[in-house]
């Protein structure tokens, strides 16, 4: 099964010992997303494209407009990639965490009709919350904390692949 294979990969994977809060998003995007991902893409036509950070980069490379671009049988949808060491979940560190240029890319994006997702990864739970852009930049923007309830569903870390397709589906309608 496609699952148990992405489940055994992320399970058996070594720990990594330096984890820190400043590297914990890059270690969400490249060991639990881009594998999930990388076998959506394989096994249930989606398409996905990781945007290069622009820290690693440089100077010389713009703001991306979030970490992921995905289209999962027809449905667009940008995928922005938060992770914490001390945080439990995105209600408690929304504020530090999402940039103003990433609510506005995420604002644009929904405009043009497409969907817009956050994912947050609480190291300390390996659970992965997923949260409506609209809920996410309205919260910003108004200054409030997110509402627990207006979460759109969590999942633990080494089913992130298949949960995404489930919830995105429902989306679609498909």
């Amino acid at each position: 099964d496609v699952y148990k294979r992405q489940t055994y990969l992320m399970t058996n994977r070594k720990p990594r010992v330096n984890k820190t809060e400043k590297n914990i998003g890059k270690w969400f995007e490249q060991n639990i997303v881009a594998p999930a991902f990388k076998l959506l893409a394989r096994r249930q036509n989606m398409y996905y494209h990781r945007y290069l950070d622009m820290h690693a980069a440089g100077s010389h490379v713009p703001a991306a407009p979030a970490d992921f671009e995905c289209l999962l049988r027809g449905l667009p949808i940008l995928v922005e990639c938060k992770a914490s060491i001390k945080n439990l979940s995105l209600v408690n560190c929304l504020a530090d965490m999402v940039e103003d240029h990433q609510c506005g890319s995420h604002r644009l994006w929904m405009a043009a009709r497409g969907v817009s997702m956050f994912l947050f990864y609480s190291d300390q739970t390996r659970l992965v919350e997923f949260w409506s852009g609209m809920d996410v930049i309205t919260a910003r923007a108004h200054g409030r904390p997110l509402a627990p309830a207006d979460k759109f569903g969590i999942c633990k870390a080494e089913e992130l692949g298949a949960y995404f397709n489930t919830r995105m589906s429902v989306l679609k309608g498909s």
